[in-house]
């Protein structure tokens, strides 16, 4: 095993758990938290100014778990 968390919850993830993502910067994360709540990873497109190349190679490190709002 590598020591790496099975990936971040993009639902519940802290400022600092998302910031602590390869590439990923502070203004991004900021409007990944607004955003919420997404039901797939595909949702994190409609986010402004994250690149479709950064949420590709982004992708192996994230997972999405039901918000409290969806349930």
């Amino acid at each position: 095993m590598d020591g790496n968390p099975p990936g971040v919850d993009i639902n519940h993830a802290s400022l600092a758990e998302l910031t602590g993502l390869p590439g990923l910067k502070s203004k991004i994360a900021d409007r990944i938290i607004a955003g919420r709540p997404y039901e797939t990873i595909d949702d994190l497109k409609r986010i402004k100014g994250l690149p479709a190349g950064l949420l590709e190679s982004l992708r192996p490190f994230l997972t999405v778990s039901p918000s409290a709002q969806m349930v």
